[in-house]
């Protein structure tokens, strides 16, 4: 699954949780959990560094939906170490879909 940035609305500009970074369930998943998928709070710094803020799911029971997490923003617009951890996550969480072990899941959830 690609992973999807999305920048949140105007007055949250400036803010440590300006971003977030999305990653999809697949079709399995979703039904297995009831969650579409999760997302990572975050921001750029002033370096081009990463700052995580907050890390939660995408559940509709809990009222979060898509369009509350802002709209698409082009991660190649990020700096190259932002990019870098994007991709590096993205990574991970193909790997634990694919094996879909202990393993893969705690490495990723770890990350």
């Amino acid at each position: 699954m690609k992973v999807r940035l999305y920048r949140g609305p105007a007055n949250c500009r400036g803010y440590v949780d300006e971003f977030s970074l999305y990653f999809p369930y697949p079709k399995w998943l979703r039904e297995h959990d009831g969650v579409k998928g999760c997302f990572v709070g975050c921001s750029q710094d002033s370096r081009g560094g990463v700052i995580r803020c907050s890390w939660d799911y995408l559940d509709q029971r809990l009222g979060y939906s898509i369009e509350g997490l802002g709209r698409r923003y082009p991660l190649e617009k990020m700096s190259k170490e932002f990019r870098k951890w994007a991709r590096r996550l993205e990574r991970l969480f193909n790997d634990a879909l694919r094996y879909n072990d202990d393993k893969h899941w705690e490495r990723w959830l770890l990350a």
